[in-house]
C-alpha cells in the first residue's frame, strides 16, 4: 500500500500529469483558429500513412516536405497524422502528440537536472518551472514540432550524463528529424560535455557536426535563406545611410567604420541580445503573432528569482553552454524577432536557472513564491483562454473552418462553388472534406476539389462567370461583388473574415 501511494504521489508523475492537463485541456477549441502549419502537418501526415508511405508530390517516406523552399522535417507530419487514425481528422487529433510530448518533457528534464546535479530539489523545482512555463504551454498546445525536438534533447542529454551513450545519441539524432535549430545547438552542447566523458562526447559531437553541415550544403539551407539576419532587406539602407553620412571623399573612414563586419556584427549582437531583454521575458513576449498571449511575456514575473541560481549555474559548463548557445539559431534569423519558435530550446537552461534559484529558498519563502506562482499561472491562463483569441486572429486563420463547414453543409445545393485560392483554402477544404487523394501540386495548391473551384482573385463573384447555381465566398473589402448575400463570417475580435453569396445564372 505504502508503495502504491509513493507512486501516486511520485513529483515527476504528479508533475507530468499537472502539465498534461494545462496542454491538453480543451484542445481542440484552444488556441482559436487552425494554423496552417498545423493544417500542414495533420493533412500530410495522413496523406503519407494513406498512400503507402508516398506524401502529396509523391516522395516516399520523406524526411523534409518542401512547401516553398523551406524543407520543413516531417517528423511532426508523421506524428499528427498517426494521431489523426486515432481520434479522427479534427484539430484535436493534429495537436495531441505535441502536447502529450510537451507534457512528457517535465519529466524528462527532472531526469536530466538530477543526473547532472545529483540535487532532487533544484529537479523538482526545475520540472515546476517548465510545467506552467506560458512559453512552453503556448507551444505545447499548438503542434511545434520543435517542442517535440526538445522532448529529445532533453532525453538524450540525460541519457548521455548516465553514460548511455548510444541511447542518447539516438535520442539527439531524432531531433534533426523535428526543426533545424537542434542542428546547431545540440553538437555544441554535446562538446562541454568532453571534460566529463572525454573522447565519447568529441566524437558523438563530431558525428552530430558533420550531418549538420551535410544537411546545410542540402536541404537544410533552405529555410535560413529566406530569414537569415544578412538577407535583412533594410540592411543595404543601413550602409547607404552610413556611408552618404560620412561624405563622398571618406572612402576610408566609411570602410573602417561601416563594413560589412561591422554592421552585420551589430545586427547580430542586436538579434541575440533581443533574446534576454525583460520585454521579451516578462512583458510582451516573442513573435509570430499566432503566438502571441497579450500582456504576457514567455515567462512568469515571479520567474525573475532564477537570478539568484545564476552563480550555482555556473558551476556546470553544460548548462552555461546550453544558455549560450540556444539563443544562436534564432539569433542568425530577423523574421518575426525575438521568435519563440526558433528559441525554443532556450527554455531548457532557463527552466533549469529558475530551478536553481527556487532551491536556494527557505521553505517559508517557497510557500510565499508558490502562491506567487498559481496566482500569476491562472492570470496567464485567463489571458490566453480569452483574450489571445481576440489578439489578431487573422494570423491563425481564424474564420476558415467556419466558412469551409458552410461549403461542404451547402455544397450540393450548387452548380459550383467557388472559393479564393490564397491562404490553403483548398488544403483547408481537403482536410475538412475528409479528402486524401487529391492531386496537389508545388506548393500545394489545386484548381478544384469535386465542384468546389479554388480562384485566384479574392473576389471570385466579381470576376467569374457562368452558368448555374453558383455559391460565392469573397474576402473582406470585395469591391463590385455580386449575388445575394447568405451569410457573413466574423472573426474573434468582430473583423469580418468573408461573405458568402449567392448567382444564380439560370
Amino acid at each position: 500500500m505504502n508503495l502504491v501511494l509513493k507512486k501516486i504521489f511520485n513529483p515527476s508523475l504528479f508533475l507530468f500529469l499537472f502539465a498534461l492537463v494545462l496542454r491538453t485541456w480543451n484542445l481542440e477549441f484552444l488556441p482559436n483558429g487552425f494554423h496552417v502549419d498545423e493544417l500542414d502537418a495533420g493533412y500530410i501526415g495522413r496523406y503519407i500513412f494513406l498512400h503507402g508511405g508516398k506524401d502529396v508530390y509523391g516522395n516516399f517516406l520523406p524526411l523534409v516536405f518542401d512547401k516553398f523552399g523551406d524543407f520543413r522535417p516531417t517528423g511532426i507530419f508523421y506524428l499528427s497524422g498517426l494521431s489523426s487514425f486515432l481520434f479522427g481528422v479534427n484539430e484535436f487529433a493534429v495537436r495531441l502528440p505535441t502536447a502529450f510530448f510537451g507534457a512528457l518533457t517535465v519529466p524528462a528534464l527532472m531526469y536530466f537536472v538530477y543526473g547532472i546535479t545529483k540535487n532532487k530539489k533544484v529537479a523538482y523545482w526545475s520540472g515546476v518551472t517548465l510545467a506552467v512555463l506560458p512559453w512552453h504551454i503556448v507551444l505545447s498546445r499548438a503542434t511545434s514540432e520543435a517542442v517535440n525536438g526538445l522532448l529529445f534533447m532533453i532525453l538524450g542529454l540525460g541519457l548521455f550524463v548516465r553514460k548511455k551513450y548510444i541511447s542518447g545519441f539516438l535520442a539527439l539524432l531524432l531531433t534533426y528529424c523535428f526543426y533545424h535549430s537542434f542542428r546547431i545547438v545540440v553538437p555544441l552542447v554535446l562538446l562541454s560535455f568532453v571534460k566529463s566523458h572525454g573522447k565519447t562526447s568529441l566524437v558523438y559531437a563530431g558525428i552530430l557536426f558533420t550531418l549538420t553541415a551535410f544537411l546545410a550544403l542540402g536541404s537544410g539551407k533552405g529555410r535560413l535563406a529566406q530569414v537569415a539576419f544578412w538577407n535583412n532587406p533594410i540592411l543595404p539602407n543601413t550602409f547607404d545611410l552610413f556611408i552618404n553620412g560620412d561624405g563622398p571623399n571618406n572612402v576610408a573612414v566609411a570602410r573602417t567604420f561601416h563594413n560589412k563586419l561591422v554592421i552585420y556584427g551589430r545586427e547580430f549582437l542586436t538579434q541575440y541580445s533581443s533574446y534576454f531583454s525583460p520585454e521579451f521575458l516578462f512583458i510582451r513576449g516573442g513573435f509570430p503573432d499566432r503566438y502571441v498571449v497579450p500582456a504576457q511575456g514567455v515567462l512568469l514575473v515571479i520567474m525573475s528569482i532564477g537570478v539568484l541560481g545564476f552563480m550555482q549555474f555556473s558551476r556546470f559548463p553544460v548548462f552555461l553552454a546550453l544558455l549560450f548557445a540556444s539563443v544562436l539559431p534564432a539569433a542568425l534569423t530577423y523574421e518575426d524577432a525575438p521568435n519563440v519558435h526558433r528559441a525554443i530550446i532556450m527554455i531548457l537552461p532557463l527552466s533549469i536557472l529558475i530551478g536553481l534559484g527556487l532551491s536556494r529558498l527557505k521553505n517559508t519563502h517557497l510557500a510565499l513564491i508558490s502562491l506567487f506562482i498559481l496566482v500569476e499561472t491562472v492570470y496567464f491562463w485567463h489571458q490566453y483562454s480569452y483574450h489571445s483569441a481576440q489578439y489578431r486572429p487573422l494570423y491563425r486563420q481564424d474564420g476558415v473552418k467556419e466558412m469551409i463547414r458552410y461549403v461542404i453543409d451547402h455544397q450540393l445545393e450548387y452548380d459550383r462553388v467557388v472559393i479564393p485560392e490564397a491562404g490553403e483554402h483548398a488544403l483547408y477544404y481537403a482536410f475538412y472534406s475528409d479528402s486524401f487523394d487529391v492531386p496537389f501540386s508545388y506548393g500545394l495548391k489545386t484548381d478544384r476539389i469535386g465542384n468546389v473551384e479554388f480562384a485566384q482573385s479574392g473576389c471570385p463573384s466579381a470576376h467569374y462567370q457562368g452558368a448555374g447555381n453558383i455559391l460565392f465566398v469573397d474576402e473582406d473589402g470585395c469591391r463590385d461583388a455580386k449575388g445575394v448575400i447568405l451569410t457573413e463570417i466574423f472573426r474573434k475580435d468582430s473583423t469580418k473574415a468573408y461573405t458568402i453569396r449567392e448567382v444564380s445564372n439560370l
